[in-house]
């Protein structure tokens, strides 16, 4: 997930993360967001957790997400078919300092 700011009072949630402390442009506020982890039962894959995070707009829809997708017919319905398709981002390849870029 991206980073989430605060713009004229509308959430966000931006496509790339921007490092702490890096500065904003004028109007741009960064959301701190709180690590507090749902604790999910062992018979809900953990790939399916990632799924609802990609699609909730924030944090707190994650387990609405989560729930629809394992107990409403329509939820499993999509899970299974985007299970097939849907793979979760891979954390980002940072260059090593001082390595020359080609």
């Amino acid at each position: 997930m991206g980073t989430r700011v605060l713009i004229d009072g509308t959430e966000f949630e931006l496509p790339f993360d921007v490092p702490p402390g890096a500065p904003l442009p004028p109007g741009v506020e960064r959301l701190e967001e709180e690590v507090e982890e749902e604790p999910w039962s062992d018979d809900i894959p953990r790939e399916l957790v990632a799924y609802a995070r990609e699609l909730a707009l924030s944090p707190d829809q994650v387990a609405h997400w989560v729930t629809f997708l394992t107990a409403h017919p329509q939820g499993q319905k999509i899970w299974e078919e985007a299970r097939a398709l849907w793979k979760p981002p891979r954390p980002r390849k940072k260059h090593a300092e001082g390595r020359a870029r080609t």
